[in-house]
């Protein structure tokens, strides 16, 4: 099961296959179902409701510039071990 875009997916469960609209609702409601607990399944489906009715993308993912921007950061605040130099 794969989502392709906006709205289409892919999935294909024993021999049953499922394209666009159909296959993106299926991997929703297999990935709903495995999800545990009432209140995680609520939020992830409110979520992917406001993401695709705004176009927002909340995914995060992490740069190169910013793992260089923290080390940066961390090497210019002291610590608290560190203190100032005297």
């Amino acid at each position: 099961m794969a989502t392709i875009a906006r709205f289409r997916g892919v999935a294909r469960i024993g021999p049953v296959r499922f394209g666009g609209f159909a296959g993106f609702l299926v991997w929703l409601v297999v990935h709903l179902t495995f999800l545990t607990g009432f209140k995680n399944r609520l939020t992830s489906l409110l979520h992917w409701t406001i993401s695709f009715l705004g176009r927002g993308r909340a995914e995060r993912t992490i740069t190169e510039r910013q793992v260089v921007a923290r080390l940066a950061i961390a090497e210019w605040r002291p610590g608290p071990a560190q203190g100032p130099t005297p």
